[in-house]
């Protein structure tokens, strides 16, 4: 049996942080699974960590789609028994968290294309030991990306289609507090010269105003050229470019909603906006992270590679999903060493801003394994109600698997936190 490890770090965001000197002394370590998934904490468009009020909640996937969450009490500094919420298809199944405006918790997960989402809502505000079984939907459905807007309606964007197979769209839902899921609108679609597999990677994030804003690639033929960008002030009834200007919907590789087109391959990270509403867009484009802000009628760029080492920039990069923190800090993790099967061998960093993101801090987060590599790193990410004051990093290290299912490949799942 092979063993990998599952890490998720909580930070600091003060000159103190944990990540630097021998702030070390004050982390504790949480075993919480040996069972992991070989992609138990992948898909970095789904925001697998919540924190609300004094509680933080952490779901990933148990092998081999068990969807498993525990819950940190900072008050008590106790941590919770992991609770199975519900099982899946294969590796492809795991969790999408968020909360509403009375505590509730909501998790959507399980399918891979053949069979509808599975939906829970916590049976208690702010408590993940119990869950409540809601209606199946879903058209198809692989990879959720949801949120919750202040009237508590639910949204999801996720790759789907009206048969279980190829090819897919984007498609987007909602579901109003005491309603029924909408039907599907299809907001991507890969153009008819398609082959093969289509992907999107696509990522919803809401802000404080309550628009939502989704970015997205489209993958078809082997590889992804062009990144794209929507924007719904009306609570998901219409969508524009981030100009205010109407977009003919499903966007497509002609369409004037794609932001740019690439000669390189690349990947949509994920979307997060800032407590003003300007969106900001992370892409992997080969070793190059860009992201990618909205703000004067134009689109700036950071280039994230610019804050690492010479050294560093000459060696396999794995890059993770970034947030911002409520004070207005860029987070961007990345894997740095030698490049293996599913992902880096190498140490894990993080990348920190100061408050007008212009210069970064880099803190050292984990060594490297000595023959697996660290994937699906993620910090947690604002999805409506909850507070991104101290992000929580997520990631696994194992291998990926020769499959969708990778029976017999159980990861250990760990906590690492600072004591209080």
């Amino acid at each position: 049996m092979s063993t990998g490890l599952i890490i998720c770090v909580i930070l600091t965001l003060t000159s103190t942080s944990v990540l630097a000197g021998d702030a070390n002394d004050s982390l504790r370590m949480k075993l919480l699974s040996e069972r992991g998934s070989t992609r138990a904490t992948r898909y970095s468009n789904a925001n697998k960590i919540v924190t609300l009020g004094s509680k933080t909640h952490i779901a990933w996937l148990d092998s081999v789609s068990h969807t498993m969450i525990a819950t940190f009490d900072h008050e008590t500094q106790q941590w919770s028994r992991s609770v199975h919420v519900g099982s899946g298809q294969d590796n492809h199944g795991g969790p999408a968290l968020t909360c509403d405006s009375r505590g509730y918790l909501h998790i959507v997960f399980g399918p891979h294309a053949s069979v509808p989402f599975q939906h829970r809502r916590s049976a208690r505000p702010n408590d993940a030991t119990e869950w409540i079984e809601l209606k199946t939907f879903g058209a198809h459905p692989t990879y959720p990306s949801v949120v919750c807007d202040s009237d508590d309606t639910l949204h999801i964007i996720y790759r789907g289609g009206l048969q279980p197979r190829q090819p897919f769209s984007m498609l987007y839902q909602r579901k109003p507090r005491d309603g029924e899921w909408t039907e599907p609108v299809a907001l991507a679609r890969c153009p008819s010269d398609w082959k093969g597999y289509t992907h999107y990677h696509q990522s919803l994030t809401i802000d404080r105003a309550g628009s939502l804003h989704t970015a997205f690639n489209l993958y078809y033929n082997g590889r992804a050229l062009d990144v794209g960008y929507l924007k719904s002030s009306d609570r998901g009834r219409s969508w524009l470019r981030a100009d205010g200007k109407a977009v003919l919907l499903p966007v497509t590789t002609e369409s004037e909603a794609i932001l740019f087109h690439s000669k390189n391959p690349l990947k949509v990270v994920s979307a997060v906006c800032d407590r003003t509403g300007t969106p900001w867009i992370a892409v992997n484009e080969q070793k190059r992270y860009s992201i990618r802000r909205y703000e004067g009628g134009t689109w700036r760029v950071i280039n994230a590679n610019d804050s690492l080492t010479l050294e560093q920039r000459s060696a396999d990069l794995s890059w993770g999903a970034f947030t911002i923190a409520d004070d207005g800090r860029l987070l961007i993790p990345v894997v740095v060493g030698k490049g293996v099967t599913g992902g880096v061998v190498g140490d894990l960093w993080l990348l920190v801003s100061d408050a007008q993101k212009r210069q970064f801090q880099r803190f050292h987060i984990a060594q490297p394994d000595k023959t697996q590599p660290h994937t699906g790193v993620s910090l947690e990410r604002f999805t409506g109600h909850n507070s991104v004051a101290v992000p929580w990093l997520l990631y696994s290290t194992g291998p990926k698997g020769p499959d969708n299912f990778g029976k017999g490949l159980h990861h250990r799942v760990h906590a690492v936190f600072r004591s209080e």
